[in-house]
């Protein structure tokens, strides 16, 4: 809790609900992380609809139906991964700016109970 506002009374006042700065940085680490495994998965579901709607669809017979199958799902299943870090990418920007937020308004906490303890 290296990170307190200043004051003499601020371990007192905030310190018990102040977040540290590390789980900012937590927070917006697992942020970008989600977003880049998210855009990993579009990419590569965009390459499986490439090879399905290019190379595959003039193929015909029992074999390039089940591979256009195949690829039809994996390409599903890539949006799907890709969506669900998205939402986790979100959730975490979120939780980020929310923790952000408690902060200023803890330091704001701090700043006027320092000052009224003063006087």
């Amino acid at each position: 809790m290296t990170d307190l506002p200043p004051g003499e009374w601020s371990t007192l006042v905030v310190g018990h609900q102040w977040p540290a700065s590390t789980s900012l940085a937590v927070l917006a680490a697992a942020t970008t992380s989600r977003q880049a495994i998210g855009q990993a998965f579009e990419g590569y579901a965009d390459e499986l609809a490439s090879i399905r709607n290019g190379p595959l669809a003039t193929q015909n017979g029992l074999t390039a139906d089940h591979t256009m199958t195949a690829f039809l799902t994996g390409e599903g299943s890539a949006r799907n991964t890709s969506e669900r870090n998205s939402v986790g990418a979100a959730a975490y920007a979120s939780a980020h700016n929310s923790t952000s937020e408690l902060r200023s308004n803890l330091r704001e906490i701090a700043q006027r109970a320092n000052d009224e303890i003063r006087k």
